[in-house]
């Protein structure tokens, strides 16, 4: 079964990963900027097994500089969404090609994510890594646990 994920980066033509990200069942739907992101988890969160963020984005696809600002300023909505009370959770990933000065930042959302304690992967070094995580995390989400136990009877609805 692939799994539909909301990739937040603002480097878009990252064709590859998208391919390899196949391979672990995922399908990377990829947005350039928080905004459209935010966008996307407003109107149907459900549609999505999992999130990964840049750190360095666009809040709005018509700027011209990326900046740790838009992580910092978003995250909190976001992972509202993610992690909603009320629907399934979203577990949300970082993947960035540098955390610059937001380190110690990037570094402490390792606490706030118990389905990974891996506060951030590395673009281009991890991303095998960071596919099996995201797997294992979408298997223990526990709706996702019940389709997959009665996946027979789903397959009927």
């Amino acid at each position: 079964m692939m799994h539909k994920v909301l990739w937040i980066d603002d480097e878009l033509n990252q064709g590859s990963f998208i391919r390899q990200a196949t391979k672990y069942n995922l399908e990377i739907e990829q947005v350039e900027c928080y905004f459209d992101g935010i966008n996307k988890l407003k109107g149907g969160k459900t549609a999505y097994s999992a999130v990964i963020l840049d750190v360095n984005c666009k809040y709005k696809s018509d700027e011209e500089v990326t900046s740790v600002e838009a992580i910092r300023e978003h995250l909190h909505e976001i992972t509202g969404y993610c992690e909603s009370k009320d629907e399934r959770l979203v577990p949300w990933f970082v993947y960035t090609a540098g955390t610059g000065d937001a380190e110690g930042f990037v570094n402490s959302l390792r606490k706030n994510k118990p389905w990974d304690d891996v506060a951030y992967y590395d673009k281009g070094d991890d991303y095998k890594l960071l596919f099996e995580h995201i797997q294992n995390a979408i298997e223990k989400v526990p709706l996702n646990m019940i389709h997959k136990k009665y996946e027979v009877v789903f397959s009927v609805c």
